[in-house]
């Protein structure tokens, strides 16, 4: 493992810390007035906490101690900085503006995926991505993935095996693999997935699975393979068979799976132990991050019963140690990086005041880290040529599809004849090069139009009731270079055509523009981003055509289509 920069302590900060340890230099900042959250032992003492070269020198009495700055506490907790175990910091936001807005949260490390960036990046633009990261506030890890749902065409070109195994050499602070989507691919041997994972195993990482509704039978095959880690449980059952098997659970409250509380009621009810979970916020969409991140999962496991030293270190000393990365994150005690969060009680869990690197953070004194988002080179869009005719018939020739939150499910039948009748949308997806279409129809969804390019395959999706908006949407998204686009408001993606250039908030609303009085069955991020892609049930569009997703058979396959012009 390349250690992330940030996490490196070098002889002269060391000598500095036993310096001011032992008291032959003041600290940097001394804390007190408060107390203080021991993670290793669940002690809550009135204490004080000196801090220098950015990691905590002493936690004591603050007799015979001489500072350079003392900040008071006011009577507030003070417990480590939380760490985000898995999140996909790219779910329309950048990475940029996802760690300045989760900051205010608490969150001071978050450990984060990079497909979308592997996709769209060749290896000198994506390690100066993330290396300019490194300058965040917020503590960037990544989770190196190397795959989507496994035959996706651009994952086999762009994350090969010997691109992927460069760059675990090259890109620092990479701890994990990412999610593993494809483990039917891998149990299956597959030479791609098996040769990056065992030179992951090989660098010390660890290897996060994606199990959604697996059987313990199956968890067990996947965990011989090597998967160490999954969040996908969506019940306490599913919860302890994971534990059960020896695997790190994450314990996941998000955008898409908002059933944290039940969840942690139902392994509270267990009475197992918790070592051995993490809490996780997957991929929250932009709206929910505006309001809490993982303060808000703390908060809530409080509320399900935990006790507040035991929710903490679940987003905290457990994830920190899952890593391997316990002597730098996860705890207040001398050596740790000086990412502290103060709350006005560990019962109620409100954020007071964020200190990462020992430093207290402000809205104004936060860094994004990499900043030339816009001048990332995007990959084109093809104009195809498309018109009502071309839309309808692509999508009447596809199979009815039922929406069930996000899942897309074929119907038969009456309902099938409801759809043939004219009781749905188009649901179709065009290629990014202009030259293929698949289409069906869809139930479930009231919608006029919707064209986006932030997809799961990276092709542009086209969702609604109106086939001549439908096309305009489409042809507007291409001009664009890239967006979101109905026929009242759109919401360019000027950075690498999918992500949005301003931050969080700004996203928030802008979003809440373009779905004005639209009814949705999920956050719109999360319909456009599956419907495309074939990791959850039951049927998806993709370059093949419409898939079945369990079985891989092709329901519809796509149909050519004709480009007209070509964005460069």
């Amino acid at each position: 493992m390349l250690l992330s920069p940030r996490l490196v302590l070098t002889s002269e900060a060391r000598r500095q810390l036993v310096d001011v340890a032992a008291g032959r230099a003041p600290a940097d900042l001394l804390l007190r007035g408060g107390r203080v959250l021991n993670v290793y032992t669940g002690e809550l003492v009135e204490t004080a906490v000196g801090i220098a070269a950015g990691r905590i020198a002493w936690v004591g009495p603050e007799t015979d101690r001489a500072a350079r700055q003392v900040l008071e506490l006011d009577g507030g907790t003070a417990v480590p900085g939380l760490i985000e175990p898995h999140c996909h910091p790219d779910v329309l936001y950048t990475p940029s503006a996802l760690g300045a807005a989760i900051v205010s949260h608490g969150t001071t490390t978050a450990c984060a995926d990079t497909a979308f960036l592997s996709l769209s990046l060749d290896d000198d633009a994506l390690v100066e991505v993330l290396r300019g990261m490194e300058r965040a506030t917020v503590k960037f890890l990544w989770n190196l993935r190397n795959c989507l749902d496994g035959v996706l065409p651009q994952e086999v070109d762009l994350l090969q095996a010997d691109r992927m195994v460069r760059l675990l050499d090259r890109v620092p602070g990479v701890v994990a693999t990412g999610e593993m989507t494809a483990w039917p691919r891998l149990v299956d041997h597959d030479a791609r997935l098996r040769r990056f994972l065992d030179a992951a195993v090989e660098r010390g990482l660890r290897i996060d699975g994606h199990a959604a509704g697996a059987s313990p039978r199956t968890l067990g095959l996947i965990a011989a393979a090597g998967i160490t880690a999954d969040h996908e449980a969506i019940s306490a059952e599913e919860l302890l068979a994971r534990l059960r098997l020896g695997y790190w659970i994450m314990l996941r409250h998000s955008s898409l799976r908002p059933d944290g509380p039940e969840l942690a009621a139902g392994l509270r009810e267990a009475g197992v132990a918790t070592a051995r979970v993490m809490l996780t916020t997957d991929g929250p969409v932009a709206a929910d991050v505006v309001g809490e991140h993982l303060d808000g999962v703390v908060r809530r496991l409080i509320a399900a019963g935990f006790s507040p030293v035991e929710a903490v270190r679940m987003a905290t000393l457990n994830p920190a140690t899952y890593l391997g990365l316990d002597a730098h994150l996860g705890g207040i005690a001398p050596g740790r990086c000086a990412d502290l969060v103060v709350v006005d009680s560990l019962e109620t869990f409100v954020p007071m005041m964020v200190l990462a690197d020992g430093v207290p953070v402000s809205a104004s004194s936060v860094t994004r880290g990499f900043t030339g988002w816009r001048e990332l080179p995007a990959r084109p869009l093809g104009q195809a040529e498309l018109d009502e005719g071309r839309l309808a018939d692509a999508c009447q020739a596809g199979p009815v599809l039922q929406l069930q939150g996000i899942i897309t499910r074929q119907v038969s039948g009456r309902h099938a004849a409801d759809g043939r009748s004219g009781d749905a949308a188009c649901l179709a997806l065009v290629g990014r090069s202009g030259e293929w279409i698949a289409g069906a129809t869809l139930l479930g969804l009231d919608i006029r139009a919707l064209a986006s390019s932030y997809t799961g395959s990276g092709d542009v999706l086209l969702v609604g009731r109106d086939p001549r908006s439908l096309v305009a949407s489409y042809r507007r998204v291409v001009e664009l270079g890239g967006g979101l686009v109905t026929p009242d408001h759109e919401v360019p993606l000027r950075v690498l055509g999918g992500l949005y250039e301003g931050s969080v908030g700004e996203l928030a609303a802008e979003l809440g523009r373009l779905t004005a009085g639209v009814r949705l069955t999920a956050p719109l991020e999360y319909l456009c981003l599956f419907a495309s892609l074939a990791v959850l049930p039951d049927v998806r569009l993709s370059p093949q055509g419409v898939v079945q997703v369990k079985t891989g058979r092709v329901l519809a396959p796509v149909r050519p289509l004709a480009v007209r012009t070509t964005r460069s």
